[in-house]
């Protein structure tokens, strides 16, 4: 990726977090970016194209994040608990990041389907362990989504708590226990 780009898409995830949609002005944009207005231009059609490829360059890292270490090795419990920890980390390293995906994942434009869609293939790695364990009827046989609310989702859910001090940050045993405890949430309970 050009390097102009990334640093115009990176002042934009940082102002989107800051000041919202209305607050990220093209000038806003290329001052934050240290780029001459002209040369977003060159980049992106309008401030709708901007943030279309925000959302696709934001959730193409997110991705990289969740998924740093993974690989075929690992048993699907393993395979979840890291991207749980990587998520976690994440969230606590770049809490901009949380805002403006919410921002973007939320907006008015974007359908269901359209974010799904987008979801499933750059996280297609996650949504296999919770298919499989469905398939293989490990897990309850509810909504992948479904299953993510009671139990991936804890990650951020408890970044988002430490960050605003609503708890102190848990040490290495608690969130080996909670992510555990996530875990166990979406088990079929064995007859």
């Amino acid at each position: 990726m050009d390097n102009k780009r990334k640093k115009i898409l990176a002042a934009a995830e940082v102002l989107l977090a800051e000041r919202g949609f209305y607050g990220l002005s093209m000038k806003a944009l290329a001052d934050s970016a240290g780029v001459a207005a002209g040369t977003i231009y060159r980049y992106f059609e309008n401030k709708e194209d901007l943030i279309d490829q925000l959302h696709q360059h934001v959730t193409e890292e997110i991705a990289a994040v969740t998924f740093a270490g993974l690989h075929e090795g690992l048993s699907e419990k393993e395979k979840y608990i890291l991207c749980w920890r990587n998520t976690y980390q994440s969230v606590l390293t770049n809490p901009n990041r949380l805002i403006a995906v919410s921002m973007l994942f939320l907006r008015p434009c974007v359908q269901g389907e359209e974010m799904l869609s987008c979801s499933n293939h750059h996280f297609a790695p996650l949504f296999n362990i919770y298919e499989k364990g469905i398939r293989e009827h490990i897990f309850y046989d509810f909504p992948v989504l479904a299953l993510l609310s009671l139990s991936f989702e804890s990650s951020l859910n408890l970044a988002k708590k430490v960050m605003n001090q609503s708890i102190d940050k848990p040490d290495e045993q608690l969130i080996t226990q909670i992510i555990d405890a996530s875990w166990q949430a979406i088990l079929k309970p064995t007859t």
